[in-house]
Formats: structure tokens, C-alpha cells, sequence
């Protein structure tokens, strides 16, 4: 939905490990890349 509108996004699908990347992993890139992380998960 995000590339739709023009933003520059990733999906966990595109990263090496899938939907199997860790947290870690994802916040890691996140701060890396300079990247905002969304998620659908509820605590």
C-alpha cells in the first residue's frame, strides 16, 4: 500500500529471511537505513 502511494517501503517478504526475520533483525536494518518500522502486531 505504501509503494503504491509513492513512499519508499520494504516488506519483510523482501528481506533475506522472509517473515522468519527477527524483531532484532527488522529494527536493526530499520536503524541502519534510516526507516520508520510499521507493524500490524498487536502487545
Amino acid at each position: 500500500m505504501l509503494r503504491e502511494h509513492g513512499h519508499d517501503a520494504i516488506h519483510t517478504l523482501d528481506l533475506a529471511e522472509g517473515n522468519r526475520t527477527t524483531d532484532n533483525t527488522i529494527n536493526e536494518i530499520a536503524n541502519i537505513e534510516q526507516r520508520v518500522v510499521i507493524t500490524k502486531e498487536r502487545a
